[in-house]
């Protein structure tokens, strides 16, 4: 009779032991619905659409240490990017445009798929809000 007490007593404990030890193994486990970061390293050339036209731009990133640089480049000349981050595929940044009128504050909202980019542009200009198509493919 003891044996069996003791027997049922070892089994309850690996019992509990394995139950005990399942968040803990759950926790350690890399977490595979978490996205690496969108690889956008390089030139990208492509186009604004805005009112019919399509314009051509070019955008440029480069990851120094833990944050990302880079420019973009069209009809208005470079401008340097500001506070660009990276959440998955969606890719966001900011960039101060010179006009003739004044600068204005550009925000980029893109989404990358594979070697192409595409989202919009967003500004506001004498007070009204404008969006602008953009599309970029990664250059060879």
């Amino acid at each position: 009779m003891r044996s069996l007490i003791a027997l049922f007593t070892l089994a309850t404990l690996a019992t509990l032991a394995t139950l005990a030890a399942a968040p803990l193994a759950a926790q350690s486990a890399p977490d595979s619905t978490k996205k690496e970061p969108a690889s956008i390293e390089g030139t990208w050339s492509g186009s604004a659409s805005m009112q019919g036209q399509e314009l051509p731009m070019t955008a440029t990133f480069k990851k120094s240490g833990d944050k990302w640089a880079g420019t973009v480049t069209a009809m208005q000349g470079e401008s340097a990017f500001t506070d660009i981050t990276i959440e998955g595929e969606k890719v966001t940044a900011v960039a101060t445009m010179a006009t003739p009128n004044g600068n204005i504050e550009v925000w980029y909202t893109l989404i990358l798929k594979g070697d192409t980019m595409s989202g919009q542009a967003e500004a506001s200009f004498n007070g009204q809000g404008i969006q602008v198509p953009i599309y970029l493919k990664k250059a060879p």
